[in-house]
């Protein structure tokens, strides 16, 4: 370490640089070095500034852990809610489709008896191009 001359050309010489100096570029590339400047700078604080940067990291960590939990139960209770609606919603077109299905079923069998279009409009509450498609898919 004498013979450095406090010029770091590699990430070897920026440990040194630190060790000999206690000075870090800006930048470092060295890993672990802001680590260890972090660390060094605490263990030369006296008493006082130590709690109250204790104080001070444990409310970050207690400001990070309640963030965290309140963005996971959100996401949970999200999930749950968006699939208690897609279930719903599911149902009802399912519903839909099934009372459509069966005014079409209706609507066929009194068009094979040549009930007139008006009695099954009527019945089925289906509409005049309904009943043209109807007979267009019955002839195909």
């Amino acid at each position: 370490m004498r013979n450095f001359n406090d010029t770091a050309k590699d990430t070897l010489d920026e440990w040194i640089n630190f060790l000999k100096n206690e000075e870090i570029p800006d930048n470092p590339k060295a890993k672990g070095l802001l680590k260890a400047k972090e660390t060094l700078d605490y263990l030369k604080m006296d008493v006082k500034e130590k709690l109250s940067y204790d104080a001070r990291q444990e409310d970050k960590r207690r400001e990070a852990s309640v963030y965290e939990s309140t963005y996971v139960i959100g996401k949970i209770e999200g999930k749950i809610e968006g699939h208690k609606e897609g279930h719903k919603e599911g149902h009802k077109q399912g519903l839909e489709e099934g009372v459509k299905q069966e005014k079409i079923e209706i609507a066929m069998s009194l068009l094979e008896q040549n009930v007139s279009s008006d009695i099954i409009k009527i019945t089925t509450g289906l509409t005049d191009t309904d009943l043209v498609n109807l007979r267009h898919n019955e002839n195909q």
